[in-house]
Order: C-alpha cells, then sequence, then structure tokens
C-alpha cells in the first residue's frame, strides 16, 4: 500500500495530530479549540482525512480527544459536519470511527454523545480512564 500523510494542525491553543498506517488512521487533539471559527481549519482537516479514508479504503479511524481540555460550540459542529458526511457513504466506502475520552472530563462524554447519535452504526464513543 502506498504510504499517506495528514498534515497536522499546530496552533498556540490546540494541535491536532495524526498518524497514518495500512489499516487505520489516529487522531490526537490536544488544547482548547475556542477560537471563533475553527470550522476553517477543522473542515478542510476533516475533508482530507474522509478522502484519504476513502481513497485507501481505511476502515477504521480513532479520534483520541483524551488530552482535549475544552471545545466550543463551533468546534463541535465541525465534527457534526464530518460525522454527517459519513452517512452519506456507499456500503463498500464506509469507515468505523471510534473516539476515545477521558473519564475525568464529563463534558467530552457529554458534548461528544451527540455524534453517537447521528451515526450509530459506525461511531462510537471510548470512556478512558
Amino acid at each position: 500500500m502506498e504510504n499517506f500523510v495528514i498534515e497536522d494542525i499546530k496552533f498556540p491553543k490546540y494541535t491536532i495530530s495524526t498518524v497514518c498506517e495500512d489499516d487505520s488512521i489516529k487522531i490526537s487533539v490536544e488544547g482548547s479549540i475556542e477560537d471563533a471559527h475553527p470550522d476553517e481549519v477543522l473542515i478542510p482537516f476533516f475533508d482530507n482525512i474522509h478522502d484519504k479514508a476513502l481513497k485507501y479504503n481505511i476502515k477504521n479511524i480513532v479520534i483520541d480527544v483524551y488530552k482535549l481540555r475544552f471545545i466550543n460550540s463551533n468546534g463541535l459542529k465541525s465534527f457534526i459536519y464530518w460525522i454527517l458526511k459519513t452517512r452519506s457513504l456507499k456500503f463498500n466506502e464506509v469507515y468505523f470511527l471510534n473516539l476515545l475520552c477521558a473519564k475525568e472530563y464529563h463534558w467530552q462524554y457529554g458534548n461528544f454523545k451527540i455524534l453517537e447519535a447521528i451515526s450509530p452504526k459506525y461511531f462510537k464513543i471510548t470512556v478512558m480512564e
């Protein structure tokens, strides 16, 4: 399989990094996403991941928000945009999303739980100790 890279996002208040493997992509989100228009950066980032998943037949994407201290509603909307986009995939294009959140940050589970409701078959949340 051809190797591929997804450029990381680095801002003073948050970073999003990726590790791409043969059959999966791992995304790690750290810091606080609190700027007024994170969608200007996050939506193209998620579109890129979506496109790479389809191109390289990736079936598993892990989103680790364990070190995410805060996300505002605009940041959360970018995640919702991505999940909604996956709902129109054909059966052979479907990939699974697993969000890892911290037990100590109750807000993570509460805020991201809506994503599970949008796509319950292909999105799940795992609470880490």
